[in-house]
C-alpha cells in the first residue's frame, strides 16, 4: 500500500467517532508502517496492519524506508516492518534508520534493528545456536578447510547480512566443493559470510516460528522450508511445547533490548530446542494465523501511543 492509499484510508472516522487515544495533536500521523515496497512478500500482511490501526481510529499510513520523499517526523510512532533484503542495501538502511530516530519514536527500537541485522549476533546470545563459522570478506586463500572444520560434508552457506533465503544455498562438499567455494567468493564480494552445517531437522521437523507480543507468547506456525519439496511455500499452524515457549522467552530476554514484537526461529535437536533466527524488525509474523495475532500486535501499538502521551504531560481519551 502507498502512503497515498494509506492517507486516504486513515482520514476516515471510526464507529463511534471517538478520538485515537494516545495521539500526538502536533504530528499528521499517528503511526507509519514500514515497508520495503510494494513487492515485498509481506505486502499484504502490512495492508492488513494498516486497516486494523483505522478501526482503531488512528491516522495511518505506510511508507518505504528507502523513499527520500517521506517526511519521518510526522509520525509520532513508527513500527520497522523492514529491514535488508541486499547486504549492499546496509548502509543506506543504517543512515535512514539514524535519520528517522532522531525525529520519530521507532517500534522496534533503532538498537533493537540494527542489533538484528547481523547474522552474527545469535552466536554470544547464551541458548544453543547451530554452529558457525565466520569468514571475513578480505580472507585470502582457499575456503574449502574452513567448510570442512565444521565436521560434515553436508553445509550451508549464506550472507551475514540477507534476508528472506537471499544467497543461503546448501552444499554437498564431496561432490559440489568447486560450487560452494565459487559461490562464496560470489557473495564475498559483498560481504562476510556464514557457513553451517546443514540441519536435517529443518526438512524432518521444519522451523517452529514462536511469535512475541511485548515479551508475551502470542502465537507459533510452522514456516516454509527452503530445502523441502518443490511448492512447499506455505506457513501452517503449529502448537509449541512448553519447554519450546520456555527457550524461546530466554532468547528474547538475552537479547540487546526489549522489543515490542520478536519471531524466535527454532528447530528440534538432540537435547532440546536450537535457535536458527531471531527477527524483531522484517519477517513475516503471521498475525493473522491464530485470529488474535493482529488485534494484540494493534494493543502493543496503542499502549505505546499511551505511554507517549503520558511522557508529553498529555490527557488520555476514554474508551
Amino acid at each position: 500500500m502507498s502512503p497515498e492509499v494509506s492517507t486516504s484510508l486513515a482520514s476516515r472516522r471510526a464507529p463511534g467517532g471517538h478520538a485515537a487515544r494516545g495521539r500526538d495533536t502536533g504530528r499528521p500521523y499517528d503511526v507509519t508502517v514500514v515497508t520495503a515496497g510494494r513487492r515485498s512478500p509481506d505486502a499484504d500482511q502490512h495492508t492488513e496492519l494498516v486497516h486494523a490501526l483505522i478501526r482503531r481510529n488512528l491516522r495511518v499510513r505506510s511508507a518505504v524506508w528507502s523513499d527520500q520523499q517521506v517526511d519521518w517526523s510526522q509520525s509520532s510512532l513508527t513500527v520497522v516492518r523492514a529491514a535488508v533484503e541486499l547486504p549492499q542495501q546496509e548502509p543506506a538502511f543504517r543512515r535512514w534508520l539514524g535519520r528517522a530516530d532522531a525525529v520519530t519514536h521507532l517500534m522496534n527500537s533503532a538498537e533493537a534493528v540494527l542489533w538484528n541485522l547481523d547474522k552474527r549476533r545469535l552466536a554470544g546470545l547464551g541458548v544453543a545456536t547451530v554452529p558457525t563459522r565466520v569468514v571475513d570478506q578480505g580472507q585470502r586463500g582457499g575456503l574449502i578447510d574452513p567448510m570442512r572444520e565444521l565436521g560434515t560434508t553436508d553445509i550451508v552457506i549464506k550472507p551475514v547480512l540477507g534476508a528472506r533465503g537471499f544467497g543461503v544455498r546448501r552444499f554437498d562438499l564431496a561432490r559440489g566443493a568447486v560450487r560452494a567455494n565459487r559461490h562464496a567468493r560470489r557473495l564475498m564480494m559483498a560481504g562476510d559470510i556464514l557457513i553451517q552445517p546443514y540441519q536435517a531437522a529443518v526438512e524432518s521437523g521444519g522451523v517452529r516460528s514462536l511469535v512475541f507480543l511485548g515479551g508475551v507468547f502470542s502465537h507459533a506456525f510452522r514456516a516454509p522450508c527452503l530445502w523441502g519439496p518443490q511448492g512447499e511455500d506455505e506457513a501452517t499452524g503449529y502448537d509449541p511445547t512448553e519447554q519450546e515457549i520456555a527457550f524461546a522467552e530466554v532468547a528474547v530476554a538475552l537479547s540487546l533490548s526489549e522489543p515490542s514484537f520478536a519471531r524466535v526461529d527454532l528447530i528440534a535437536g538432540k537435547l532440546g530446542p536450537v535457535l536458527m533466527d531471531l527477527k524483531m524488525g522484517a519477517g513475516d509474523l503471521r498475525l493473522g494465523a491464530d485470529g488474535g495475532g493482529m488485534e494484540r500486535f494493534v494493543d502493543q501499538l496503542q499502549l505505546r501511543l499511551w505511554r507517549m502521551a503520558r511522557q508529553r504531560g498529555e490527557r488520555l481519551s476514554c474508551c
